[in-house]
This record gives C-alpha cells, structure tokens and sequence, in this order.
C-alpha cells in the first residue's frame, strides 16, 4: 500500500506538528500536538495526543 507524504513544521522539543492536507474544498493546514499529562505509579509518563484542523484565531 503506498501511503500520501506530508511535508511539515515541527517546534524544537518535537511535541507539536503542523502540515497541510489536500483536501476536495483546499488545502486543509492540521496540526499534531503532544502534552504531557502526568505518570503512572512506577513513573512512565502519559501523554495526550491531540489532532486536528489548525484555526487561526482573531481577536478585536
């Protein structure tokens, strides 16, 4: 199966992604993020992974 490549941004602690996905209305810009959320009793950290479509938001 070959799957579609995406070019794309990430920050310096490599916990958040942006790219743009083509899709039948134009490019859609997404974005990956990792956060941190807390451990488990023997100390492995848990992580939440957010995805979505990028909002640029504006305010007056």
């Amino acid at each position: 199966m070959e799957r579609e490549k995406h070019t794309y941004k990430a920050n310096k602690t490599f916990a958040s992604f942006e790219f743009e996905s083509m899709g039948p209305k134009g490019v859609i810009k997404k974005l990956i993020e990792y956060k941190k959320i807390g451990l488990l009793d023997d100390g492995t950290p848990v992580f939440n992974l957010s995805f979505g479509d990028q909002r640029i938001m504006l305010y007056s």
